[in-house]
């Protein structure tokens, strides 16, 4: 079965995704362009980055079954929570929470082993799926209030 989308809707859909892109590399450049010759360029996800520098947002599509826009979006919702958590507790993390969460996205779609994820990620299994957790405890509450809505008995009933 194709899944079809509304020509609207994929319109829609691509000048959002071009909007992000236009603005990311907007931001990118204003940061490469400052007069500050020693300032460093930190991302708050060069894993993603990387990704994307390297094939574009179907890269990120094939990794996460999320556009890039679209991404971003769920992102926005996690954010302040995911942020919050993650610089607090023991030593920092080397991992930006943004990369924490991309990779998240990548294992809630490709079926494997924690081994096998650890292994694509460069970590050992049992902190990886540590992690993995962490990063569901925090944002599956968070997603959940903001995404998902019970059905109404008037919407039960129109059914």
């Amino acid at each position: 079965m194709s899944h079809y989308r509304h020509p609207a809707a994929e319109l829609q859909r691509r000048l959002a995704e071009a909007n992000a892109l236009v603005h990311d590399d907007v931001t990118q450049n204003d940061i490469i362009d400052s007069d500050d010759d020693d300032a460093t360029i930190e991302s708050d996800s060069p894993l993603l980055d990387r990704y994307f520098e390297s094939g574009g947002s179907d890269a990120v599509v094939t990794l996460t079954n999320f556009t890039l826009t679209e991404f971003h979006l769920l992102w926005a919702h996690v954010e302040p929570e995911l942020t919050r958590h993650w610089v607090t507790g023991r030593g920092g993390s080397t991992t930006t929470p943004k990369d924490a969460f991309m990779k998240f996205l990548c294992v809630l779609k490709h079926y494997g082993t924690w081994q096998k994820h650890a292994m694509d990620f460069g970590y050992k299994a049992p902190t990886f799926e540590k992690m993995m957790y962490r990063v569901l405890e925090i944002v599956a509450p968070v997603l959940d209030k903001a995404l998902i809505r019970p059905p109404t008995m008037a919407s039960q009933r129109a059914n």
